[in-house]
């Protein structure tokens, strides 16, 4: 399956990788899984999107709303500044990515996309630790 999620430490953390050929409706669904919990109950603190080893994209101009209202929708139960990272190398991902990132900006999300992994990896750790006080962890 070219589109995977983790649920980590307990729920608090979701790490997303893409491979492959990502196609809109997984996008929809994957995104339906992982925010389809009681996340009052367990607070998802931040979310990492790895799309490093995607080598097509099929999404349609109605597939990314209909994602971005589900984090919209979602965020209502989650503590405002949850931080949303995206390492996106290549150049369709990554603007589809800050598209997302405009569709979202209601949500009280921290969010940022990079090109590096690295730089992506810093940015969650260090918002992470001033938001919540708890290292964040990116296998």
């Amino acid at each position: 399956m070219p589109l995977v999620y983790q649920l980590l430490d307990e729920g608090r953390r979701v790490a997303f990788t893409a491979s492959g050929r990502l196609s809109g409706s997984e996008l929809v669904e994957i995104n339906r899984q992982a925010l389809s919990r009681d996340l009052r109950a367990t607070p998802l603190v931040y979310a990492f999107f790895d799309f490093d080893d995607v080598t097509e994209v099929a999404i349609s101009t109605a597939e990314l709303p209909d994602v971005a209202d589900m984090g919209i929708k979602a965020s209502r139960q989650m503590p405002k500044g949850t931080a949303v990272v995206i390492y996106a190398k290549d150049d369709l991902p990554f603007a589809l990515a800050r598209i997302w990132q405009v569709f979202v900006d209601q949500t009280g999300w921290e969010t940022a996309v990079f090109r590096a992994r690295p730089e992506a990896v810093v940015w969650l750790q260090s918002r992470v630790a001033v938001k919540f006080g708890i290292q964040a962890v990116v296998e």
